[in-house]
């Protein structure tokens, strides 16, 4: 609306409406300002003074559709009447500008700012489009900020509401077919095209180009309808930015606005709002009013605005942008790399070949326990290729995994507490020819090549090698100590392994010292066993029980009682070092079944069992 001389008389009252002043003319008639004959308020009165069956049908409809459409973020019409042969809208009125004006005087909005009076427009525009009203004419032109920090659409002449029943609207689509209908700068693909096709995601693509608008200065396809813009926008392609200084968070929202098919939009606009969402939360709605007016009318924002988080152009341009993240940086690199040079300095070896290499020395203490030549031979078993002979490396690989940990579970599995051999080193000093033990420490030898641990059991794996060396070994991690006499104690299977060295400091030798201990397996001896079974309710003597041995080739329960009772030379095969499952069964009694190990050290293994009664049929 423009304020420009005319040949309309001036008025000084149409109907009960004092006019107080002409604002403007335009293309449909003349806007007065006036004031409410009941309420005493100014309001606004719209006067069509063009004649004609479309428009005046045009002026009704946006009369009749603003009357239902009751919201903060809505101008508000009072009335609607015909005098004098002339049809008049009496509208809210707002003593403000339009966004257009802000963006003409300001270029480009601060992205804070942007954010807030593009929320305050969603939610107008949601709650017009929860009652079936498409705007269909959204533009910056046709947004009103107020001085108190309101945000109001308006104009919604050419909307998509044909019906009203009930205060709502109804879709009835009466446009021409291939007729444009609205501002070509702020329009859809498919309204560019044929306006029958528009839907709300139709003021969802228009409020996107508002967006960029509000962040650019300019709507991204220009302001006039030109056939580079009209191809610009009907390009199937996302929209790439020049302007390079929008918020990556506010990018990437502006561009599933303008998404050329409505289905990759946003389904609706509140979507777009929660995106942003995040930025704004803390302001309460009189926070974000007086932020809008303090920002468009004084150039500043208030002191609330710090309740909201910064919009910065990315991630890492937020450290350019922001001196306190800069400075957060700074410091936390700085704390970074002073603990990674702490952690380097006095938790690696590098603080003490620095500072302590006169004093300090390093070892590595290892514990070997052979494997049998059967299982893997001496000095070392070569596999097959596996590239070229893969079934033959297979079958090979196989077979002495289960050898190997059949040997292990049979004779290493319950003498290695969690497959974990613990080493005591004990540093000693020599004071007037007595050696004292100054202090003692334990040290935790784990599996090194062949043993790989889970939850509650283990594997064998070789990995990667092809040559196959006879030893089960255990290792600790590379050790810093004070250099002097030690000796190292390993006790396993009820033998004790001694080892007493001298380690040397750093500055005499670089490469650890390797402490290294061989297992002796103690010989085997036969092994006898008692059993004992009772009762479990009874407490007595079972008479009559059955007994068998799991084993023989191929495996299957042996009786005892046949096998190995009275049987000395089978007796003798029964050795130490062992595992043993046993087989309990009587008629009248459940089985039982149980595994135990022969300790090296024991000639004799005392076994206790109860059985539970069957319970008979009846009972």
């Amino acid at each position: 609306m423009k304020n420009l001389k005319h040949s309309y008389p001036m008025l000084n009252e149409i109907k009960d409406y004092k006019i107080l002043k002409e604002i403007g003319i335009g293309g449909m008639g003349v806007v007065y300002k006036a004031v409410h004959p009941g309420l005493k308020n100014n309001v606004i009165i719209k006067e069509l003074s063009i004649k004609g069956k479309e428009m005046g049908e045009r002026f009704e409809r946006e009369a009749k559709i603003l009357m239902t459409l009751r919201h903060d973020n809505i101008v508000s019409v009072y009335d609607y009447f015909i005098e004098s042969g002339k049809k008049y809208i009496v509208m809210e009125y707002i003593d403000g500008v339009t966004l257009a004006d802000v963006i003409a005087k300001k270029k480009k909005l601060k992205p804070l700012a942007a954010i807030l009076i593009f929320n305050e427009i969603v939610k107008g525009l949601t709650y017009a489009h929860s009652k079936n009203v498409i705007h269909r004419d959204l533009k910056p032109r046709n947004i009103l900020i107020a001085k108190s920090g309101e945000v109001k659409i308006i104009d919604f002449g050419i909307a998509s509401c044909e019906e009203i029943l009930d205060g709502e609207c109804t879709q009835r689509e009466v446009t021409k077919e291939g007729v444009i209908i609205g501002t070509p700068a702020y329009m859809s693909p498919e309204q560019l095209t044929d306006a029958k096709e528009t839907t709300p995601l139709s003021d969802v693509y228009s409020m996107g180009i508002i967006f960029f608008e509000m962040m650019a200065g300019e709507p991204p396809f220009g302001r006039s309808l030109t056939a580079e813009s009209m191809a610009a926008r009907l390009k199937k392609e996302s929209l790439n930015f020049a302007a390079d200084d929008i918020p990556a968070a506010i990018k990437s929202v502006i561009k599933k606005c303008l998404r050329y098919d409505p289905r990759k939009r946003y389904k609706n606009i509140t979507l777009a709002q929660k995106k942003l969402e995040r930025y704004v939360k803390k302001l309460s709605l009189a926070d974000v009013k007086e932020n809008i007016h303090h920002y468009v009318y004084s150039g500043k924002f208030s002191p609330s605005i710090s309740c909201a988080r910064p919009v910065y152009s990315s991630f890492w341009g937020s450290f350019k942008e922001s001196r306190t993240r800069r400075y957060a940086l700074i410091i936390s690199s700085c704390t970074i790399v002073i603990a990674v040079a702490s952690y380097v300095l006095l938790a690696t070896p590098v603080y003490y070949s620095l500072f302590m290499n006169d004093r300090m020395g390093k070892m590595e203490i290892r514990y070997i326990i052979p494997i049998p030549r059967t299982i893997i031979p001496y000095p070392r078993l070569k596999l097959p290729d596996k590239k070229l002979y893969l079934a033959n490396y297979e079958k090979t690989v196989t077979a002495v995994k289960e050898k190997l940990y059949k040997y292990i579970d049979d004779n290493y599995k319950d003498m290695i507490y969690n497959f974990q051999i613990r080493a005591v080193l004990t540093r000693q000093e020599l004071k007037r020819g007595i050696v004292y033990d100054i202090a003692s420490e334990e040290i935790i030898l784990q599996p090194e090549n062949y043993i790989k641990l889970t939850a509650n059991d283990f594997f064998v794996d070789f990995g990667e090698h092809r040559e196959l060396e006879p030893y089960l070994v255990f290792s600790s991690p590379v050790v810093y100590r004070e250099a002097g006499r030690y000796f190292l104690k390993i006790t396993l299977n009820n033998q004790s392994y001694w080892t007493h060295f001298d380690l040397r400091s750093l500055e005499e030798r670089d490469d650890p010292l390797v402490v290294e201990t061989l297992h002796r397996a103690t010989p085997q001896r036969s092994v006898s066993f008692v059993f004992d079974v009772i009762d479990e309710a009874t407490q007595k003597k079972i008479d009559g029980v059955k007994i068998f041995l799991f084993g023989g080739t191929p495996w299957y329960w042996i009786s005892w009682e046949k096998n190995y009772a009275n049987n000395k030379k089978n007796q003798e095969y029964l050795l130490n070092g062992r595992r043993y499952d046993f087989l309990f069964t009587h008629p009248d009694y459940i089985s039982n079944q149980i595994k135990l190990f022969a300790g090296r050290d024991q000639n004799v293994v005392n076994v206790s069992v109860r059985l539970r009664l069957r319970k008979k049929p009846g009972n």
